[in-house]
């Protein structure tokens, strides 16, 4: 797993995670990490988080953004696709 990186909520809750991907929407403009707290579910996968964040804050703890919208949240699940297909299927 990644290094670990601190985020922190819109609610001012720090979360210790692993970065998995970051990417920026060519359609929007905004900036998204995809990301896991590194606790597993029942099924024996880690969880997996996506928010959207600045890129040019400069900050140690970098301020994350709830997923507004249904469109958003399908071009992350098109981008953890890519992820999950390893090197190979990312940039298709």
């Amino acid at each position: 797993m990644a290094d670990l990186i601190t985020f922190v909520t819109e609610e001012g809750q720090v979360i210790r995670g692993s970065v998995m991907g970051a990417f920026e929407d060519d359609l929007s403009g905004k900036n998204y990490v995809i990301y896991t707290d590194n606790s597993v579910n029942e099924t024996g996968n880690y969880n997996i988080f996506a928010a959207s964040y600045n890129p040019e804050q400069e900050e140690e703890q970098i301020l994350i953004h709830a997923i507004e919208t249904e469109a958003e949240w399908q071009r992350i699940e098109l981008m953890l696709q890519k992820l999950s297909n390893g090197p190979e299927g990312y940039g298709e």
